[in-house]
C-alpha cells in the first residue's frame, strides 16, 4: 500500500506543482499568446534617474519606461534615455519585426538589472508610441 502511495504521489506531485498562470496561456506556438493585448494608455513609467546605480528597491523588478533608442551598441543592446537619464536597453531575440528609429518614442517593458555590471533593462517588449 505504501509504495503503491508513494508511486502516486510521485506522479501527481508536478500536476499540482504547475502554476494556475502556466496553465491560463493558450500559446499556439506560433509566439503569439492569445490573452495578450496591445495597450497604449497610461502606465506606471519609471524615470531613468529613478533607478539605483547598483542594487536597491529596483533590482531585478520588472518595470515600464519611455524614451528613445538613441543608439546601437550591438546586435542586441542599445542605448536608451527617457529625458532623465541614459541606460542600457538588452533586446530579447524573441522582439522581431519592429522598426524603430532614434526619433521614434517607444515603450518597453522588462526588468531592471542593477545586480551586476553596468546597469541595464532586459527589454521583453518594445511598443513604438504614436506621435
Amino acid at each position: 500500500m505504501k509504495t503503491w502511495l508513494m508511486i502516486c504521489a510521485t506522479f501527481a506531485a508536478p500536476l499540482v506543482l504547475v502554476s494556475p498562470s502556466a496553465l491560463a496561456g493558450h500559446d499556439h506556438g506560433d509566439g503569439h499568446d492569445q490573452t495578450s493585448i496591445l495597450y497604449t494608455g497610461p502606465a506606471d513609467i519609471v524615470k531613468v534617474s529613478n533607478l539605483p546605480s547598483r542594487g536597491g528597491l529596483f533590482a531585478d523588478d520588472e518595470i515600464i519606461v519611455e524614451g528613445k533608442l538613441i543608439k546601437q551598441v550591438d546586435d542586441e543592446t542599445f542605448l536608451f534615455d527617457d529625458g532623465s537619464g541614459q541606460i542600457l536597453l538588452e533586446v530579447d531575440r524573441d522582439i522581431s519585426n519592429l522598426t524603430v528609429s532614434d526619433t521614434d518614442n517607444v515603450r518597453v517593458f522588462g526588468r531592471y538589472d542593477g545586480f551586476w555590471g553596468e546597469p541595464s533593462i532586459e527589454a521583453e517588449s518594445i511598443k513604438v508610441l504614436k506621435p
